[in-house]
């Protein structure tokens, strides 16, 4: 009786061969190939302010894209990003209330929140007001996670989370629209298009949602005990608009505006409850010179404002008519002027390239 021992090699040709034959036998009988598809490779701009192949990026960044969005499910940006390693969420009260995000372990205060490439932050709690950005009016999202302070500043200690807003830019219109209920009577309804015609591009998002909530506080022993329910309410809408006036050339507007009243328990007898309001509004020309150099030239303006109706702003205040307002506001004013090499590539600090 003979052996045939194959060798190592000839083991690697025939495995090599028999999944040759087997692509082959599929495709033959007309069925999807196993092989995946080769994909776009994601573009990002947070981690040096230029767009860059993710890749060749060799800071800790997640991107989130518009399909991950759809398939998380989630109800809120602090949701969705609690998904993420390294990323923790801490809210005060149900939906709706202060949120603060810690990365790598990071104080809340040490991550720069960016909107469309300006900066938000509150100037009563000191971190970004995620709650009142509603995730229909989102995107994609890029997280940066470690000391980034070079680029963004001494607050970027934990790391840099930059959020963008809905955009147009495929030929003709694509409409979207979603309507929710859920418990605590929460409700939500939203709708947008999106598209280009040439030379322009555009993108109009609008939303509204409430919910009567829950009580914050459900221990009676507690001072700012209230059994009242603590809801919410927000409006929101954006837009975008592009003019490719050149090859390689556009001038771009958008804005954003959110408004959230959500309620919070401090006191027994009082409806206490804090309006936050969220303005982004930004103008920008990007132009490519030449293959490998591009220059942008943006204007920008955020506004991050919460008036508070507490009973100690109203005995400040103390009008006949019983308002209580005290007002606190955050505002950014930026001219941003930035010219660079592009190797090839598009980009801008606000702005991902389109495809």
């Amino acid at each position: 009786m003979r052996k045939t021992i194959m060798s190592r090699p000839g083991l690697v040709r025939v495995a090599a061969l028999g999944v040759a034959l087997g692509a082959a036998v599929v495709r033959a009988q007309g069925l999807p190939s196993l092989v995946p598809k080769a994909a776009f490779e994601p573009i990002v701009v947070t981690a040096t302010r230029l767009a860059q192949p993710l890749s060749d990026v060799l800071a800790d960044v997640t991107v989130i894209g518009p399909d991950e969005i759809a398939r998380a499910g989630q109800s809120s940006v602090a949701d969705l990003l609690a998904r993420q390693p390294g990323v923790e969420i801490s809210t005060n009260g149900g939906a709706g209330g202060a949120t603060a995000v810690f990365l790598r372990g990071a104080n809340g205060d040490h991550t720069v929140v960016l909107l469309d490439g300006m900066r938000i932050a509150s100037s009563t709690t000191g971190t970004a007001s995620l709650e009142a950005i509603p995730i229909d009016q989102i995107e994609r999202i890029e997280i940066l996670r470690g000391p980034a302070s070079s680029l963004y500043g001494p607050d970027a200690i934990g790391g840099v989370i930059q959020i963008f807003t809905r955009r147009g830019g495929q030929e003709g219109a694509r409409l979207n629209a979603s309507a929710g209920y859920g418990s605590y009577d929460t409700e939500k309804l939203s709708a947008g298009v999106a598209g280009g015609a040439a030379p322009w591009t555009y993108a109009l998002q609008a939303g509204a949602s409430r919910s009567q909530g829950f009580t914050a506080i459900w221990n009676p022993q507690y001072f700012s005990y209230n059994p009242d329910r603590d809801g919410y309410r927000n409006g929101n809408v954006s837009a975008n608009a592009s003019w490719h006036f050149a090859a390689d050339h556009d001038l771009t507007v958008q804005a954003f505006h959110s408004r959230l009243d959500a309620q919070f328990d401090e006191s027994l007898t009082f409806d206490d409850r804090t309006i936050t309001t969220i303005d982004s509004y930004v103008l920008a020309l990007r132009d490519r010179w030449t293959p490998v150099w591009t220059s942008r030239l943006s204007a920008a303006q955020t506004s991050d404002t919460a008036t508070a109706a507490t009973p100690r702003s109203a005995a400040s205040s103390a009008p006949a008519s019983g308002s209580i307002r005290g007002r606190t506001s955050s505002r950014c004013r930026r001219v941003f002027c930035s010219s660079s090499p592009s190797g090839g590539r598009s980009g801008s600090p606000a702005t991902p390239p389109s495809r």
